[in-house]
């Protein structure tokens, strides 16, 4: 079962993809085609590049849906992923849904509170790749166990903010 707002996940040709709705058509030929192919072809930090743009723009999406002004003058791409993120309020549906399950109040609320921390550690994560290891003219080294995470944290991002 799912919880709703959330978008499923499969597991094809080695890595996550989100069902096809969960993206705009932009972000979905973007972050699949740049950050995939990039990867598989050695270009490592282009890869990187690729998945740091598909989340600032379902972000800068986000933004422009919700009206919450300029997303170019948030302070960080973590600052910007997380009230992308939160404006969209799957994590408010989140613990609704585990107390429809049966789960107590403090509990579905506690783990709302940690999975909205790992996620504001994901984007964080991603901020740090993106300075460190991310280029698009593939001048910058990368570590290929760590841009295939950041293409999942990518991927989980912005499959919540739809």
């Amino acid at each position: 079962m799912l919880l709703p707002g959330f978008a499923p996940f499969h597991w094809r040709q080695c890595r996550f993809v989100a069902e096809p709705a969960a993206y705009s058509p932009r972000v979905r030929a973007f972050g699949n085609l740049n950050c995939v192919g990039s990867a598989s072809s050695g270009d490592l930090d282009g890869a990187l590049a690729a998945a740091g743009s598909a989340v600032e723009t379902a972000a800068s999406g986000v933004y422009q849906r919700k009206s919450l002004g300029d997303p170019a003058k948030e302070n960080s791409f973590q600052k910007k992923a997380t009230n992308a993120v939160g404006a969209c309020g799957k994590l408010s549906g989140l613990e609704d849904g585990l107390v429809g399950l049966g789960w107590e109040p403090k509990d579905a609320d506690l783990l709302r509170k940690r999975f909205t921390g790992s996620l504001n550690q994901a984007a964080h994560v991603m901020q740090l790749l993106r300075s460190r290891m991310s280029d698009a003219h593939g001048a910058k080294p990368a570590l290929e166990s760590v841009v295939f995470d950041s293409l999942k944290l990518a991927s989980i991002l912005v499959s919540l903010m739809k």
